[in-house]
């Protein structure tokens, strides 16, 4: 004895809709979507402290190395990124060295209250000269940069 099986029949007035699978999958894929559209717009966003962090480190690492291999260094800030040059002067060491591209693109070098500093030698003695600079984005973060020579560097984000 085989049974015919007969489907549900929607009750009075009601025409069709959606299932609850369906519903689900839409759920899903909209959640897909935020969470990827987060993710891109956070990264994006946190790339420029990133690249502040990066430039304090490399100030520190150029002094280290200095002091280290009792060789002058020379710090280069420039648009495009950093670059590290070791020997100090033009000589047949100091070939201009790419340390680290800006994660956040092009970023643009202005005057942080004085002349526009952007280079540094770094000396085997543990001295420096002075940079002075502020780092700009074309969204409008900053971050105002400076350091003496002897009392270290930092950056403050703005």
């Amino acid at each position: 004895m085989v049974r015919a099986v007969t489907p549900l029949k929607a009750p009075e007035g009601r025409t069709g809709g959606f299932t609850l699978l369906e519903l689900l999958v839409v759920v899903a894929v909209m959640a897909l979507l935020s969470v990827g559209a987060t993710l891109a717009l956070g990264a994006r966003g946190a790339a420029f402290p990133r690249d502040v962090a990066r430039l304090e480190a490399q100030v520190r690492q150029a002094t280290q190395q200095a002091v280290l291999w009792q060789t002058p260094y020379r710090l280069r800030v420039q648009a495009e990124g950093l670059s590290l040059e070791r020997g100090g002067a033009a000589s047949a060491q100091g070939v201009n060295t790419p340390v680290a591209r800006w994660e956040s693109g092009r970023l643009r070098l202005l005057p942080n209250g004085a002349p526009l500093r952007t280079e540094a030698l770094f000396l085997p003695s543990g001295a420096s000269e002075a940079l002075l600079f502020s780092l700009a984005t074309a969204n409008g973060a900053r971050a105002d940069c400076s350091g003496d020579g002897w009392g270290g560097f930092a950056c403050q984000l703005r």
